[in-house]
């Protein structure tokens, strides 16, 4: 496991870890919009002119804790309803700009600022995904919306889900535009820093050189997992928190998205979802998006092509096609299909950028850097000192599915079946949206190996049950 410093060094590096865990959350927070210090709204239908969009009625809920939600509303009363959840920020429902005009054609739309965001009064008790849920269902029930469309991005995409898996007999169909939370918590911590080091020209991690020259990046965020609870280190520490999220609404939803665990809504949800992206999004990366297309009941991902994470802004024209597609058009679940013989037994050895796909009796990566196994059957997978992605990948074997050393794997919708499911040693796996059958073992773990599990589930005799933690299970 991470390399633990004794004595003196461990005491120095305990005093230096919550500096750069600082200097980390201010990677996170450069990949976040841009968050307003003002103070905190009241809901009046008044609006500044700037903040009003044309041709939309607005109008204030009043919610059973007399606080107040800002709602806007726009196109015919007596046609199918849209409503449309924002994700973090100033913007609230003012995302939707250019999506509203286009829904309005054919739709009703109901446009909401979430309760602390916006033009909307923050709820009474604080931020959570129940209060959200409770603020929705309100504007349901005072507006007499038996069923609509249910549409979401980021933050407002996990609300939604959340809202769905609660109130089925509501939703038509769902969307889920560049969905945040979804990953646990640590592995999207680690993208955020990794897929923002270059952007933000912070290397927080590379700072632990200075004390401990042999601990990796990697092993730095092991060290901090293990050692520094980061959402106390935030909560401990106001100036921080506002520095990064803003008001205190932000930061509470900001906590809640991302120690959420979606596993049972994911899998509860019956309505027909879409699942939109932005291309290049490296907020909530790509691989969010086919994880939900893999677990949920009948969905389809939608790529945006050279957009980032708010797509309906950056690439309005092409996301407006794909949400009223969506909405209006009819909904086929894509099922990728695996065709064709067995390729037999198959070794890459010493290769790069190597892309496998289809039936294999036996696949073998020895020394081999960035390969990718995707829409794949696979009868024994074993990876030794390499890096593979994974997608779409099923490998049922009568002795052990996957056997990885000295490997770093991240797989991403994929079914590990055999008598054991993974052994692995000097290594570190990342599987999200990940089924493992075993008949006698899940997990044969050796030294110094991690191990995560977002989304996923586990029958074996060793634990049975929704995985969303670092193996092993507390």
């Amino acid at each position: 496991m991470p390399m633990r410093p004794n004595g003196t060094m461990n005491t120095c590096i305990d005093h230096f870890i919550r500096r750069a865990i600082v200097s980390i959350l201010l990677c996170v927070a450069a990949a976040l919009p841009a968050l307003s210090q003002d103070t905190i709204p009241k809901c009046h239908i008044d609006i500044d002119p700037a903040y009003r969009l044309a041709n939309v009625d607005y109008s204030c809920v009043r919610l059973p804790s007399d606080r107040k939600m800002l709602i806007a509303e726009a196109g015919n009363a007596s046609a199918p309803t849209v409503v449309l959840v924002h994700g973090l920020g100033d913007n609230a429902h003012r995302d939707w700009k250019y999506a509203v005009p286009e829904l309005a054609k054919q739709f009703h739309v109901v446009a909401v600022d979430l309760p602390g965001f916006g033009d909307s009064e923050p709820l009474p008790d604080g931020y959570s995904f129940a209060g959200l849920d409770a603020a929705l269902e309100e504007v349901a029930i005072q507006r007499k919306l038996q069923q609509f469309h249910l549409v979401g991005h980021s933050l407002g995409a996990a609300v939604s889900l959340y809202y769905a898996e609660r109130h089925p007999q509501r939703i038509r169909r769902l969307v889920l535009a560049d969905a945040a939370g979804v990953l646990l918590q640590q592995v999207f911590t680690r993208q955020l820093i990794e897929a923002n080091r270059a952007s933000t020209g912070i290397d927080a991690l590379g700072l632990l050189g200075v004390l401990a020259p042999d601990m990796s990046a990697d092993r730095a965020l092991d060290f901090i997992e293990d050692r520094v609870d980061v959402n106390f280190l935030l909560t401990a520490n106001p100036a921080l928190r506002r520095a990064i999220f803003g008001m205190q609404t932000y930061a509470d939803a900001a906590f809640g998205l991302v120690e959420h665990d979606f596993t049972s809504a994911i899998r509860a949800v019956r309505a027909p979802t879409v699942i939109i992206w932005g291309e290049n999004d490296n907020i909530t990366p790509i691989r969010t998006g086919r994880l939900l297309a893999a677990r949920m009941h009948e969905a389809q991902l939608r790529i945006v092509p050279d957009a980032q994470h708010v797509p309906m802004l950056q690439r309005p024209d092409a996301f407006n096609r794909e949400l009223l597609s969506s909405l209006a058009g009819p909904f086929a679940p894509v099922s990728p299909s695996i065709a064709g013989p067995s390729q037999g037994d198959v070794t890459c050895n010493g290769q790069t950028n190597q892309r496998y796909s289809g039936m294999f009796d036996r696949l073998t990566l020895d020394n081999c850097s960035n390969a990718h196994l995707e829409n794949a059957r696979v009868r024994e997978l074993r990876v030794q000192r390499s890096t593979l992605t994974m997608d779409r990948v099923t490998v049922e074997s009568p002795a052990i599915a996957l056997d990885a050393s000295d490997s770093t794997i991240t797989a991403t919708g994929i079914t590990l079946i055999g008598r054991t499911g993974i052994r692995a040693q000097l290594s570190r796996l990342d599987l999200a949206g990940a089924t493992l059958r075993a008949q006698e073992r899940a997990v044969q773990m050796g030294s110094d190996t991690r191990l995560y599990f977002s989304v996923s589930d586990v029958e074996a005799p060793d634990y049975r049950g929704d995985a969303h933690f670092i193996w092993p299970p507390k």
